[in-house]
């Protein structure tokens, strides 16, 4: 009995090695018809490293690698041999004796290069430009295909863009400005639209307007002076119609309806003229709460002057550090001398109804305006598209709104201010209106989506100013200025929006390159690069807890920089700042949590850096910096070399 108890046990143990040895399937063996191929010979030895014992799974893996391997010659019909054998070279490198990923990975390069092939023959761009751009994007793609053809797309959309924007120009102007933004597209899609959309409306306005008799010869000399930069050409005829007003021609020889008697007679009686740093604003005198004080936009203040100065004419200047600012609105006041006796303006009620209006003041060159328009409801003022234009491009704020039957003042015309769209508008590489169509594309961290939306309304300017019609109340509730505290405040708001923009860079685009770049974040990436770049092969479980602690530190780093936006901070900021800092600390809230939750997500495939991700062969990551060989590490021995490239920057 015991004999046969041991017979019974021997057998289970036999069962359970072929069981493991084996599998619980048959398999084709896979290798009987490729014994003297060298190829399936290294199949072969890769089968057994990861299937040292189950020999089923062992050959079914070497039949798919081997109907792989065989596969991957067919991936050549549509493409050159010169693409071919690149997209080949790159699986090799990237995938080794794994034929499957490198079938995967060919044929999606395929796809993407017969797509690059067929977006190439439909631009329509001189041949030279074509080859350049192609051998641009080759170089800077490094043979990825699927990169390429979303930077070909760029260019394909920036160029049907341009044409449409063509339209409104007369043929020859169109051809001239397209010859010289192909250059720019060549380096910057973006920015190549955003300058020929410039040059065009440019164009456009250096054509339709209207010039004196005085003037008839002034086009024709610009064009013939700055032949090659339509913004130039306007610039250069707004400056000499800016002269010809403030020399006394005025616009009454040009445009009759934008200058009044009514315009004429608050320069004579109540508006002056402020100067800093070789800026005019304009400034006059209203009573406030029984008291006569100098009112001017607290744009004046945008250079951090210490006080305020004013020639009042027949040889009298007063100045004054004592300002105070509007709680409210972007004014300003300031008590003039005891000994000054200047003339308030005369002030009457706010209408609730539609009045006819007409708005009085300088332009940001210093020429005087009076501009007529309809002021609704008390608060929004309305023109037709000519006067309208004219508000929004010319007109500085401070202006009076004055109706047109009383003669009195009932409002003032206000500058919304929104300086942290003009913070965005510094940024660069890419700018913040890139960045915001590059999250149109790209919602890959979860929930960033939504907050785009939010993105786009807090960092990008349509370019026009906005107005409103402010009461005259709202000089009546002040607080004090001090220089130091506004500066301050100005440079908290700046810590915001660096952050906001070093989030989404981080988030949209996705790459560690990028990344030493990227405001905050650099110091950072810094730290991680002996990991990222130099470090040794690792499995890629621990790239991705690295890459978890990564974003943790990148968070941090954002999070300090802006530490003081917490809270209702910017309920004690000046009027300047206040909203502003509202919108941008609500904004850096929505993108701290759309990291806090990507942190703390079990799965970072889907945020992991594109080219970090580059980096991944089968269930290891190999750094960039090093190339890893059974031999040890090569390629300079030290594996410092950093092989990414930003393929953003001109």
């Amino acid at each position: 009995m015991k004999n046969l108890l041991l017979i019974l046990l021997l057998a289970a143990i036999g069962g359970w090695y072929c069981y493991d040895k084996y599998g619980k399937t048959a398999a084709p063996r896979g290798d009987s018809a490729e014994v003297s191929d060298p190829l399936a010979a290294e199949i072969r030895a890769r089968a057994k490293t990861l299937f040292p014992t189950r020999e089923g799974d062992r050959n079914a893996w070497i039949s798919r690698q081997v109907a792989a391997m065989h596969a991957l010659e067919s991936r050549a019909e549509g493409l050159s041999k010169k693409d071919f054998d690149s997209i080949m070279d790159a699986a090799r490198q990237r995938y080794g004796a794994d034929y499957e990923k490198r079938l995967e990975y060919v044929s999606k390069q395929r796809t993407a290069a017969i797509d690059v092939a067929n977006i190439e023959a439909s631009l329509k761009l001189p041949p030279d430009a074509l080859a350049e751009l192609s051998a641009r994007f080759r170089e800077a793609c490094e043979g990825d295909f699927c990169a390429m053809r979303s930077a070909y797309s760029e260019v394909s959309s920036a160029l049907s863009e341009i044409a449409r924007k063509s339209a409104s120009l007369p043929a020859a102007d169109a051809k001239k400005l397209a010859a010289k933004t192909v250059p720019l597209l060549l380096k910057n899609p973006v920015r190549a639209v955003e300058f020929f959309d410039a040059q065009a409306l440019a164009r456009h306005n250096f054509l339709s307007k209207q010039v004196p008799e005085a003037l008839a010869n002034a086009k024709a000399e610009i064009e013939q002076s700055l032949p090659d930069d339509y913004a130039a050409q306007l610039a250069a005829l707004d400056s000499k119609l800016d002269g010809y007003m403030r020399s006394g021609g005025g616009f009454a020889s040009f445009a009759a309806d934008k200058i009044s008697q009514l315009g004429r007679d608050y320069f004579a009686k109540y508006i002056y003229v402020a100067d800093i740093a070789g800026e005019s604003h304009p400034a006059f005198f209203a009573e406030v709460r029984g008291r006569v004080f100098a009112v001017f936009p607290s744009e004046y203040l945008a250079t951090l002057p210490k006080s305020f100065s004013l020639d009042v004419g027949a040889g009298e200047k007063f100045s004054s550090d004592k300002i105070y600012l509007s709680k409210t609105s972007a004014f300003a006041i300031v008590a003039p001398p005891a000994s000054a006796n200047p003339d308030p303006i005369p002030t009457g009620k706010i209408s609730s109804d539609d009045v006819a209006v007409e708005i009085v003041g300088i332009s940001r060159a210093g020429a005087k305006l009076s501009v007529p328009a309809r002021l609704k409801y008390g608060k929004k003022i309305e023109a037709n598209s000519e006067n309208a234009s004219l508000l929004a491009e010319k007109m500085r704020s401070g202006a009076l709104v004055v109706e047109s039957e009383t003669g009195k003042v009932v409002a003032l015309f206000e500058a919304v201010p929104a300086p942290d769209t003009a913070i965005y508008a510094r940024f660069d590489d890419p700018s913040a209106s890139a960045l915001a169509k590059i999250g149109e594309r790209i919602p890959r961290w979860r929930g960033l989506d939504e907050v785009m939306r939010t993105a786009r309304a807090r960092m990008v300017s349509d370019g026009r100013r906005e107005f409103a019609a402010v009461a005259l109340s709202s000089l009546g509730d002040v607080s004090a200025y001090v220089p130091s505290k506004y500066s301050a405040q100005r440079a908290n708001l700046e810590k915001i929006c660096v952050s906001n923009f070093s989030a989404l860079r981080f988030m949209l685009i996705g790459g560690y390159a990028e990344d030493v770049e990227t405001p905050v974040i650099s110091d950072v990436a810094e730290k991680y690069r002996p990991f990222f770049i130099t470090g040794s092969r690792v499995g890629t479980p621990a790239l991705y807890s690295k890459f978890s602690a990564y974003m943790n530190d990148v968070k941090n780093a954002l999070v300090r920089n802006a530490a003081f936006a917490r809270g209702g901070f910017y309920s004690e900021y000046y009027y300047d700042f206040s909203e502003a800092a509202k919108r941008q600390a609500e904004l850096f809230a929505k993108l701290e949590n759309v990291m806090t939750n990507a942190i703390a997500a079990p799965d970072k495939t889907a945020v992991l850096h594109a080219d970090l991700a580059k980096c991944i062969a089968g269930s290891s990551f190999v750094p960039s910096g090093r190339v890893f060989s059974r031999q040890g590490f090569s390629d300079g021995g030290g594996g410092n070399v950093l092989r990414m490239r930003n393929v953003k920057k001109d």
